[in-house]
């Protein structure tokens, strides 16, 4: 099933709503690019989430563009990756460049299931010049570019 599905919560984030995918989790969805000897992974081993100012279409649309690169090339999004758009995305005035993948920060990382165990991976769109740092240096590097930039406040928590 290559369907896209995910959760909002609006508002309940320092004002912004919080999208969440549903169903990578799911037993069904194999094989997990995640590995435990303690803990059996469930599904893929983790659903993604973005932050966004309420109503935000443009980041609603970053985010299913996340998950439907996912569903539809069978390639995951885990931590420390990122992904080029092939066009930049204008959000308020800020060109968008591509996603990074990192650990959230104001949720917990993951979370148990009754037979396992999922990680949170958060999206977080970054312009051009934090894009590049992750492309030649690791995407760490970029997320601190982004704090130090105070750019963070728009899709990072």
């Amino acid at each position: 099933d290559k369907s896209i599905r995910f959760l909002l919560y609006e508002k309940v984030f320092r004002g912004q709503d919080i999208y969440v995918s549903a169903g990578f989790s799911n037993q069904d969805k194999q094989p997990s690019p995640l590995e435990s000897d303690i803990v059996k992974i469930m599904g893929f081993g983790y659903e993604m989430l973005m932050l966004a100012p309420t109503e935000s279409d443009v980041l609603k649309d970053m985010f299913i563009y996340g998950l439907s690169y996912i569903c539809e090339s069978d390639n995951h999004l885990v931590r420390e990756q990122y992904v080029r758009f092939e066009n930049p995305i204008d959000f308020s005035g800020r060109m968008l460049a591509g996603l990074l993948i990192v650990a959230p920060t104001c949720v917990p990382e993951q979370f148990p299931l009754s037979d396992g165990l999922v990680y949170f991976n958060l999206m977080l769109g970054v312009e051009e010049n934090e894009l590049t740092i992750a492309e030649n240096v690791d995407v760490q590097s970029a997320v601190s570019c982004v704090d130090e930039m105070g750019n963070g406040d728009l899709t990072y928590c």
